[in-house]
Order: structure tokens, then C-alpha cells, then sequence
């Protein structure tokens, strides 16, 4: 009876992490996630691979036993003393680069200036009081922990959002790694409707960003960067969206000043024509 749960559970992390490298979905097209990390976060791709016989599943080496421990022990006995402080390993800025993977784009309206998207938002930096040890497991690159109310995370929000949800069926849709050295890498899935700003020169275009900021930490606190690499990530086949086709998507980063202080912005610029309207042939959605 033992050995069947084992099995089940070795099972069930291999298929999991199997989606989570882009392996597991068939028909879609898109790159796998670690592609996307940045230099000098957490890197490299766990592979598993598949026997004939069910007995023979080795479950990917993500953890072992001490360093759950170490993690279980720290966070439970000795948790960081101030959550709401940010990372003070330097007295620059605080760096949070992020990404996002589109898994849908349900709707544009263009008369009420909005639109619907579906994504994956994740965000990587790098906290040296979540670093831990690994003696005794020397190989482990990164350690997954259950909730995220015990570690300081990026107050990031999305200034042109008029409304949205974070998914939480059948549980909050979360991932959160911590490297030995304290990088760590946070994803939400989410889904938001926001403010679709204006109109491009050609007929039927539509140029509507969506703008990351930090709601409480100025620049000089907390600065935000796109990842270097695909920044921006559509899973075509699974958007539904009609009428219109992406043509570019684009990504800069820039600044804004508002009452009180200027802030890090992280955009990304989506441009939309209309199918009526587009100059050159393209995927309708």
C-alpha cells in the first residue's frame, strides 16, 4: 500500500513539473519558462525522465529532507523580523524584474476604452534573508515554499487596472521558489480589465499598455525591469479573442512623477488592429 502512494506521488510532481516546463501541454506553442530568468537568478530546467515501467518514476531532485528541515525550522522558529522592510543588502535601490506569460485575451471594447487579459505575472529579486544552507544536499537549486505571508514581496500593482481577480479555484494560483542564496522567483495567475488608452494613427488601431509600478516604494527604493529575454509570452492557441489581431508587442522602461514621488514603470505595449483594417496578413483571434 506504501509503495503505491510513493508511486502516485512521484507521479503526480513529475507530470506537474512537466507542465510547468512547457513539456506536459500538447498543441500550444510557447517557450518554457526558465528561458526567461534572468541573469544571476535562478537558472536551468528540471527534467524527469519517463521509464516503461511505473516502479522505475524518479521524481525530479527539487528538495530533500534536510533542506526542508532548514526551510521548515526558519521560517516557523525564526521568520524575518520585519516583512514590510524590503531588502536591504545595498544601499541602491531594490531590484524586481518581472515577466508575463497572455494566456488569453478574451476581449477588446473599444467604445468603453477596455480590454481583458488572462496572464501569468512573475516577479524575481533577490532577498539574502531567505538564503539557507544545503550541506547535505549540495545539488538543490531552488526550494518551493506553501505561502507567501512570511517574506517580504514587492508591493507591484497595475496602474491602468479597473478591475480583476486573482484565480483561486481549487486553491490560490501561486508558485514561489527561494534559491540558497535568497533569489527568489513569484508567479500569480490573474486576470484583469483595464483602461485601453488610446488610438494609433492607422484605422481600427488600438494601442493599449499595460503598466507595472509600485504603489508605495519611489524609484529610489524599488526600481522594476523586464527580464531580458521574452519578456512577454502569448500562448496563441489559447487566445479567443475576435475582431482584432495583435501586431507588436513592445516593452520599455520608464518613470512617472506623481504627487508625492517618481516612480519605476515596466511597460509593455500592446498594438491591436482591426481585422477590417489590418495592412498585412495575420492570426485572428
Amino acid at each position: 500500500m506504501y509503495r503505491k502512494l510513493l508511486q502516485s506521488a512521484l507521479l503526480t510532481n513529475v507530470v506537474f513539473l512537466l507542465s510547468v516546463n512547457g513539456t506536459g501541454d500538447q498543441g500550444e506553442r510557447f517557450i518554457s519558462r526558465p528561458s526567461i530568468l534572468p541573469s544571476g537568478l535562478l537558472s536551468g530546467t528540471v527534467t524527469a525522465s519517463l521509464t516503461t515501467n511505473p516502479s522505475d518514476f524518479q521524481a525530479p531532485v527539487v528538495g530533500c529532507e534536510a533542506a526542508e528541515k532548514n526551510l521548515v525550522e526558519k521560517f516557523d522558529s525564526n521568520p524575518i523580523e520585519n516583512i514590510y522592510l524590503r531588502p536591504s543588502n545595498t544601499r541602491n535601490a531594490t531590484l524586481v524584474k518581472v515577466a508575463i506569460d497572455v494566456k488569453n485575451i478574451p476581449w477588446i471594447h473599444e467604445n468603453e476604452s477596455q480590454w481583458k487579459m488572462e496572464l501569468d505575472f512573475f516577479q524575481f529579486w533577490n532577498d539574502p534573508r531567505l538564503a539557507y544552507s544545503t550541506e547535505g544536499c549540495p545539488g538543490i537549486q531552488k526550494f518551493s515554499l506553501p505561502n507567501t505571508d512570511k517574506i517580504w514581496k514587492p508591493d507591484l500593482f497595475f496602474p491602468l487596472n479597473e478591475d480583476g481577480f486573482v484565480h483561486i479555484v481549487p486553491q490560490t494560483n501561486f508558485l514561489l521558489w527561494v534559491a540558497p542564496n535568497g533569489d527568489v522567483t513569484y508567479s500569480v495567475r490573474l486576470t484583469l480589465i483595464m483602461e485601453c488608452t488610446g488610438k494609433g494613427s492607422m484605422a481600427g488601431e488600438l494601442l493599449c499598455p499595460l503598466i507595472i509600478s509600485s504603489y508605495r516604494n519611489p524609484k529610489d527604493n524599488l526600481n522594476i525591469e523586464w527580464v531580458k529575454q521574452n519578456p512577454v509570452q502569448i500562448f496563441w492557441d489559447r487566445v479567443t479573442l475576435s475582431g482584432y489581431q495583435i501586431e507588436n508587442v513592445s516593452t520599455e522602461e520608464t518613470e512617472h512623477t506623481i504627487r508625492v514621488a517618481t516612480y519605476s514603470y515596466a511597460v509593455a505595449n500592446f498594438r491591436f488592429v482591426n481585422n477590417m483594417c489590418s495592412s498585412r496578413p495575420g492570426t485572428s483571434f
